[in-house]
């Protein structure tokens, strides 16, 4: 009897043993596991402290492979003091894929071929001095040449980033600083000293698109940049071109295809750029206008380094529609043509303007619609004006006239009237000579 039981307890005792051991060897390698994964992450943070000289922190080692790696909470600080108001770089996880076993070649300190580093959700802040170099490099007091000795790497992705932008090389006073979210994009790290990049991400202010791609070098200036914006600020945009200045720009979007490109044999070290651009609902006053008050402007414009071309514009000056189209040059002195045409202004629109010039005893009336065109040319702010002007029919302070038609000219020495013709009741005044402007 009792050796039947002992053979029918048998069985449990086996099955509870192999429980047991199971429970125990789950139980050492999840221990080694974790073990593994703390030294890990202390090798990790030592080699890249050692590389950088800054202090890194890393939450903890998610998922350890042959193959790869990823880190979550990763932070990188100004010193090994780790206070959090001296973080320079984070982001929520990394990911990083290799062809070695990275305990092997932390261990042996042997070169290891990372084939590719992801950062997800990454944030930094990147600035660019007055002389146009960024503080990347010395941000993370990188040395190329000292990479070979500790790994290779190939590609380096960036997931859902978001960046503040602080550039000097700006006509704004205190540089000009762009925040970007939504940031995606890598660099191509295998052929140093050329890297090749393509990022793409979202204003955070309006979310406007912009992007970026092209190459660079790590030991010259050389470098071959194109970037496409769409629906951006052009008030916030306009400080990066020193030709926009005249254009007193003051509300409207854009969208920009720009090419730079700076190449040390083929440039001699000067930057070449191209490219064109397209805005809409523009308020400006330009100076070669008179700082006349242009509003809705839309049209499409192409430019090089020596030149732009306004192919149209379309805009309103108070109430009256009008074209715009010419060249401006800008290789030594700011030059300009510019041919504007409208053929319905509204004759009331000039009242303000004749009102700072000619003087009346009651209030100044002007009716009418006409066809009016005109070229603006000059050298920065020294200008003339050459156009025509007609009307069907129309009031001057009450008083009906009709068919007018006028050449005139306008430079700073006031206003010169050619080839007048007007009828007024039942005559005709023709007349050339100057207007005197008071003030």
């Amino acid at each position: 009897m009792s050796e039947q039981k002992s053979k029918k307890s048998l069985p449990k005792v086996i099955s509870v043993t192999l429980i047991l051991v199971v429970l125990i060897a789950g139980g050492y390698f999840v221990i080694r596991s974790n073990r593994a994964k703390n030294e890990l992450k202390n090798r990790i943070i030592s080699t890249i402290e050692n590389a950088i000289d800054r202090g890194v922190y890393i939450g903890k080692v998610k998922n350890y492979s042959l193959h790869s790696v990823t880190l979550s909470d990763f932070k990188i600080f100004k010193d090994r003091s780790l206070k959090e108001k001296d973080i320079i770089f984070e982001a929520e996880e990394i990911r990083v894929s290799y062809d070695l076993d990275i305990f092997s070649a932390l261990r042996k300190k042997t070169a290891l071929n990372i084939k590719e580093v992801t950062f997800v959700k990454p944030w930094m802040t990147l600035i660019r001095d007055e002389e146009g170099a960024f503080n990347f490099m010395g941000k993370f007091r990188i040395n190329l040449a000292n990479f070979p000795n500790f790994y290779i790497i190939r590609k380096v992705s960036f997931q859902d980033g978001k960046l503040d932008y602080i550039d000097y090389r700006t006509t704004k006073e205190n540089g000009l600083s762009t925040k970007v979210k939504s940031l995606n994009g890598y660099f191509v790290l295998e052929n140093l000293p050329r890297v090749e990049f393509d990022c793409s991400g979202l204003r955070e202010e309006d979310g406007a698109p912009l992007a970026i791609k092209g190459y660079f070098f790590t030991d010259r200036s050389d470098y071959s940049l194109d970037f496409d914006f769409r629906d951006a600020d052009i008030t916030h945009f306009q400080y990066y071109f020193v030709q926009t200045k005249p254009f007193n720009l003051k509300k409207g979007l854009f969208d920009l295809e720009l090419h730079l490109t700076n190449d040390s044999d083929t440039t001699q070290g000067k930057t070449v750029w191209y490219g064109q651009a397209s805005v809409k609902d523009v308020d400006l006053s330009p100076e070669f206008l008179g700082n006349l008050e242009i509003k809705q402007a839309k049209g499409k414009a192409t430019f090089n380094s020596k030149e732009t071309v306004i192919e149209e514009i379309a805009g309103l000056y108070k109430n009256s529609p009008f074209t715009l189209k010419g060249n401006l040059t800008y290789v030594d002195e700011f030059k300009y043509d510019i041919r504007v045409k409208s053929d319905d202004f509204k004759l009331c629109d000039l009242e303000e303007g004749l009102k700072e010039y000619l003087s009346f005893s009651s209030e100044l009336q002007v009716e009418g619609k006409s066809n009016l065109s005109f070229e603006v040319s000059g050298v920065n702010n020294i200008y003339q004006i050459k156009g025509e002007l007609s009307t069907e029919k129309g009031k001057f302070q009450g008083y009906d006239f009709s068919h007018l038609k006028t050449e005139f000219n306008y430079d700073q020495n006031g206003f010169y009237f050619q080839n007048m013709e007007v009828e007024a009741g039942e005559g005709l005044i023709e007349g050339t000579g100057r207007v005197i402007l008071k003030g």
